[in-house]
């Protein structure tokens, strides 16, 4: 089992919707090379919102 922990563009220094912009390119980029049927995605704290 791998884990991927992004450090994504959070406030101040970025607005809506950096951080989601962020997460999205990593899922789009982890699909490229892994089974989808094979992922799985959590959060945490304020994070857990983009899962």
């Amino acid at each position: 089992m791998g884990v991927i922990s992004i450090d994504y563009r959070q406030p101040p220094n970025y607005t809506f919707p950096a951080a989601l912009e962020d997460a999205l390119v990593m899922w789009q980029e982890l699909v490229k090379t892994h089974d989808v049927n094979r992922l799985a995605l959590f959060g945490t704290s304020a994070g857990a919102v983009y899962c």
